[in-house]
């Protein structure tokens, strides 16, 4: 984008909603420019998908805990259909939940693979925050 300043919330309604959790995961600034920053200041949340910074487990980062579990992009696309009244919204929302969860998954995957050992390290992406 040309324009410098104000919230990037433009940047994620111009991309399609197919696309949104795809983008947001795997960012490619060539084909959809996207924020570099969210300021988590709300709760994020779609169908059964949650993020508020407030809520995150204590005990995230352990090796016997499973992996966050976020929505894939069929997960998104599906719940999108059909909505006019508060898509923008959803749509906003998805992008920061396909972003954050996904990091979060990554994050935990490599913080268990430099320092969990044994049978007790559980890789499944099975855990859903919840409110």
């Amino acid at each position: 984008a040309d324009t410098v300043g104000g919230e990037g919330w433009p940047l994620v309604d111009a991309i399609p909603d197919e696309e949104v959790c795809e983008v947001a995961m795997t960012a490619n600034h060539e084909a959809y420019p996207i924020p570099n920053l969210i300021h988590y200041c709300q709760t994020y949340k779609m169908k059964e998908w949650f993020w508020q910074k407030r809520k995150v487990p204590k005990d995230l980062f352990t090796c016997d805990k499973p992996i966050v579990q976020g929505p894939s992009p069929d997960d998104i696309t599906a719940a999108l259909e059909g909505e006019e009244k508060s898509k923008m919204m959803l749509k906003r929302n998805a992008f920061v939940l396909c972003s954050t969860l996904n990091g979060v998954a990554e994050a935990m995957e490599y913080y268990k693979e430099m320092h969990c050992e044994g049978e007790n390290v559980n890789m499944e992406r099975t855990l859903k925050l919840t409110y």
